[in-house]
């Protein structure tokens, strides 16, 4: 993409809760291919199966500490679960 269209592609990953946000432009992601970015909200962890941080550069999944604090919409009662996404 970044050949065809030139340097002004941007890639991010977020979540809609607002947990996190990370993002990089196309020379940091031809630096580090595959990269989901710095973070610019929230902290980041990249786990593995056994919920155990990952080595840099090993794959596993993306997980935010969130960075807002979230509620379902009208209603509170309702049973919080992390946000979860599978890197690739």
């Amino acid at each position: 993409m970044i050949q065809w269209w030139g340097p002004i592609v941007h890639e991010y990953y977020g979540a809609t809760e607002g947990l996190g946000f990370t993002a990089c432009n196309s020379a940091e992601w031809l630096a580090h291919r595959g990269t989901v970015g710095k973070v610019l909200l929230g902290d980041l962890h990249i786990l593995d199966e056994n919920m155990q941080p990952c080595p840099a550069g090993t794959p596993g999944t993306v997980w935010f500490k969130t960075a807002s604090p979230f509620e379902y919409f009208n209603d509170p009662t309702k049973p919080k679960r992390p946000a979860r996404r599978t890197a690739a």
